[in-house]
């Protein structure tokens, strides 16, 4: 084999390769997988919520923005709570959510209030006791 036959053979390896990992990446990034956030309630630090079956890289669309705000309602509040959806923002990045919420239908006085960043992965939720 001559030295320019290894080399073409060489680039055509590396287009393949290149080719490969494009596939892989644009698969990647349009298939729905899962977001890990970190949580903030009232300034406290609540953990780590993952939710499965989002793709962010797609832009969020309003039944992702509702299934991240009801993940997160349920993980701060738990299940012991009656919690009403009543608006929701998807921005550049950034989903906002508010709801009402109580502990049954006659007390829905109570607000809960989240921001979650895509980029940065955080939730930030404010809500009252």
């Amino acid at each position: 084999m001559t030295r320019k036959s290894m080399k073409h053979k060489g680039v055509a390896i590396a287009i393949l390769l290149v080719i490969v990992l494009c596939v892989l990446v644009y698969a990647s990034l349009n298939a729905p997988g899962r977001i890990v956030f970190r949580v903030l309630v009232n300034g406290q630090d609540r953990g780590s919520l993952t939710i499965e079956g989002i793709n962010k890289w797609d832009g969020i669309d309003s039944d992702e923005a509702i299934k991240m705000a009801d993940a997160t309602f349920r993980f701060v509040m738990g299940g012991n709570v009656l919690g009403v959806l009543t608006g929701f923002n998807i921005g550049l990045g950034v989903v906002e959510a508010h709801y009402v919420w109580g502990y049954d239908a006659a007390d829905l006085g109570h607000v809960f209030d989240m921001r979650a960043d895509l980029w940065t992965g955080t939730i930030v939720v404010t809500h009252c006791k």
